[in-house]
């Protein structure tokens, strides 16, 4: 089972680093750019992104954006504020994203 198996149809491993592509085109992508830009290559829209859904194609979106915002050094609280989570939450999210990444 690849990594990528949980949302087939819904981001490749090469959507996946599209998004993170996209967004460093900008010199300081922020969190809403990379909702935007996983929105866009996932096809989840960026509502359901910030929204409280738990529907693993949904979580797999928010938490690939928590993961790229660590990533360019947005503080845990910060991206917390941005997608409405707790700082604990997006550190799970972070965890998880690269556990799936390391499976692969």
């Amino acid at each position: 089972m690849s990594k990528h198996d949980d949302i087939v149809g819904i981001l490749s491993p090469a959507e996946i680093d599209a998004c993170a592509d996209t967004a460093e085109m900008r010199a300081s992508a922020t969190v809403k750019d990379l909702v935007h830009a996983v929105a866009q290559a996932s096809a989840v829209p960026a509502a359901a992104i910030y929204g409280r859904s738990r529907e693993p194609h949904i979580a797999r979106a928010r938490q690939i954006v928590m993961l790229a915002a660590h990533e360019r050094g947005i503080k845990l609280a910060s991206i917390g504020r941005a997608l409405a989570r707790d700082h604990a939450t997006v550190s799970h999210g972070i965890a998880a994203e690269r556990a799936r990444r390391a499976q692969g």
